[in-house]
């Protein structure tokens, strides 16, 4: 006798996905346990489906993530790394600012940059990615190279377009950004925004 096999929902099925992708498999950041793993997920139901599947190897980036704080008027804040970020162990003053007319003129040479308000309000294009870098982020990215930060830390909300759930988001993800940088949650951020001579 031939067995049936009831057909699933499409939206059942884009669920148990999701579930798999997001959830059970969490984090995949290129080159990790996670992301190998999605990929042979994904590669798996391809094939299930009947379609010839090739994954091709690639060297890139690796990275941990360490502990990671900041140290400010007698308060310490817990901090999140961001992707690729290069490390920073030191003691420097601290300057803020919020747009780009205020980075531009903000003195923040050798100094920890606090990016807040609309300066980090969505993720930061990564400088070499080629299929999406708006102007303003080449500007900021610009801006940056030239003002040479020892760190940049970024006060960062939730931005569901983007980043999905994270919060805070990091504003950098590029492993061609060399300033250290982290990013903490913008509620924290008022008490170091007055330390660093701001609003």
């Amino acid at each position: 006798k031939r067995r049936v096999v009831p057909e699933v929902e499409p939206s059942k099925k884009a669920a148990a996905h999701l579930d798999m992708l997001s959830a059970r498999i969490g984090m995949r950041l290129v080159g990790t346990p996670g992301n190998r793993s999605a990929t042979d997920y994904v590669a798996s139901v391809i094939e299930g489906m009947g379609l010839a599947v090739e994954c091709p190897s690639f060297n890139c980036l690796g990275w941990d993530a360490g502990e990671a704080f900041l140290e400010a008027g007698g308060a310490r804040l817990e901090l999140k790394p961001g992707p690729y970020s290069l490390p920073f162990e030191g003691e420097r003053l601290l300057v803020a600012a919020s747009s780009t007319e205020e980075l531009e003129a903000c003195d923040c040479s050798d100094r920890i940059l606090l990016l807040h308000g609309a300066i980090a309000s969505e993720p930061m294009a990564p400088r070499n990615y080629v299929f999406y870098n708006p102007e303003e982020h080449r500007t900021i990215h610009r801006l940056l190279d030239l003002k040479k930060p020892a760190a940049v830390v970024a006060a960062t909300g939730v931005c569901p377009t983007t980043a999905g759930a994270e919060y805070p988001f990091p504003l950098f993800d590029d492993g061609d950004f060399d300033i250290p940088s982290a990013c903490l949650k913008d509620e924290e951020a008022p008490g170091l925004i007055r330390l660093a001579g701001g609003k």
